[in-house]
């Protein structure tokens, strides 16, 4: 009757030893990386897009081009804005990522900027 007991305790010892190994797993891998984005004057750039590739985990830019997304050493981040060409960058062991990003001029021939709810009304001149 005893060693049915202990059994479960044992197995509860093991489960908790586990979670806790993946909880510290997955702290110790992932960290914050953080950075600045700016253009080809090293101007900073506000709210460009900051996506860790393959995840929904996304932020953008304040307006001095500062930002921060939890990342492993492992992820690649994609930055992204209109009018200049994305940029992938892998993390590595960097906590710190500063990226100058061009201008991408054969977009800008392609957008097209529309208002919606505007009547348009005929005026009579008198």
């Amino acid at each position: 009757m005893r060693k049915l007991c202990k059994q479960p305790a044992a197995q509860w010892n093991n489960l908790l030893f586990l979670v806790s190994f993946l909880l510290f797993s997955i702290v110790g891998f992932s960290q914050t990386v953080s950075g600045i984005v700016t253009d080809a004057d090293k101007k900073p750039l506000g709210k460009v897009s900051v996506q860790v590739k393959g995840t929904s985990r996304t932020t953008s830019t304040d307006e001095a081009g500062k930002f921060s997304i939890p990342a492993t050493g492992a992820d690649v981040l994609i930055f992204t804005s209109v009018g200049y060409v994305p940029q992938e960058i892998h993390v590595g062991n960097q906590e710190s990522v500063n990226v100058s990003m061009g201008l991408d001029g054969r977009n800008m021939e392609s957008v097209v900027v529309t208002a919606l709810g505007i009547k348009r009304e005929a005026r009579k001149l008198s």
